[in-house]
């Protein structure tokens, strides 16, 4: 059975609208309403929308409409065994007029060989995170 539908997201009202377009004949239109609308509470945007690495930093960008330092709680964390380090960030947004929620709650790993100090900001609705690699010191070697 062939079914083509439309489907129609709005982040604003909180809603996923499906419509059906065509069908091969076969379908029962009785089994599903056309422009039925499904409430959804946002997105969970845990991973990276976009990553950059560029000279000694690696950037890393997400989605965090509604979210601020004021709403986000950052904490850090050392494995001392494995010498791993993370920094979990938790936050949450609701909206009480549209009904929109945000929420980020995540655990990025940062290798600390390469890495030795991070920072984190919001502009505009994404959350950067960059992380700063160790300079190394080019080595003394003379040529004989």
């Amino acid at each position: 059975m062939m079914i083509i539908m439309e489907v129609f997201i709005d982040t604003a009202a909180g809603t996923i609208r499906a419509d059906i377009i065509k069908t091969n004949g076969a379908y029962d239109n009785s089994t599903w309403l056309s422009g039925t609308q499904i409430a959804f509470s946002g997105w969970s945007c845990n991973t990276p929308i976009h990553t950059i690495e560029k000279e000694n930093t690696k950037t890393m960008l997400y989605q965090a409409i509604g979210l601020n330092p004021g709403n986000t709680r950052i904490e850090e964390e050392f494995v001392n065994k494995t010498k791993d380090f993370y920094i979990n960030i938790k936050g949450k947004y609701e909206d009480e007029f549209s009904g929109y929620s945000n929420e980020l709650d995540m655990r990025v790993y940062i290798d600390a060989e390469i890495y030795d100090h991070y920072s984190v900001a919001f502009f505009d609705g994404i959350m950067v995170v960059k992380l700063f690699e160790i300079k190394n010191e080019k080595p003394n070697i003379n040529r004989i």
